[in-house]
């Protein structure tokens, strides 16, 4: 047995609304930090097609969900991840919510609760998935 095993998930102190996003100078600071620090290790997503659906969705001004369910869900747990290293190296992060929160959107959007399990597999849900255990096992939740 794990010896965190009672160790519960670290919950958001606010109502979470799964297709809010953050401000870009925000998201900007994380998906850098993500790409920088994470990815050369783990690359799980295409940093070409990542970036340009990124840049899409700020650039364009479009509707959260006009993005995809399953694509919103990675873009929060690249800021999850981004988040969580920032916490590592002190970086500044002035306006960042908790990671916790892009987390809390993630699982809520990829329905990382169990719902993923039962659904036709496809590689955003792979790279969800993936993303998701990079994000427990770096803030040490393996066990989840």
């Amino acid at each position: 047995m794990y010896h965190l095993d009672d160790l519960g998930m670290p919950e958001t102190d606010r109502e979470i609304y799964a297709f809010e996003i953050p401000p870009k100078e925000v998201a900007d600071v994380l998906v850098h930090d993500y790409f920088r620090a994470v990815h050369c290790t783990f690359p799980i997503l295409s940093e070409t097609i990542f970036l340009s659906q990124y840049e899409h969705l700020y650039s364009h001004e479009l509707e959260p969900l006009q993005a995809g369910v399953k694509w919103l869900g990675i873009f929060n747990l690249v800021l999850a991840i981004g988040r969580s290293h920032c916490n590592l190296t002190e970086e500044t992060t002035a306006g960042c919510e908790n990671q916790a929160d892009y987390f809390m959107r993630a699982r809520i959007l990829g329905a990382l609760d169990g719902g993923i399990l039962f659904q036709v597999p496809d590689l955003q849900q792979v790279q969800m998935l993936g993303l998701a255990a990079k994000y427990l096992l770096a803030n040490h939740r393996i066990n989840r």
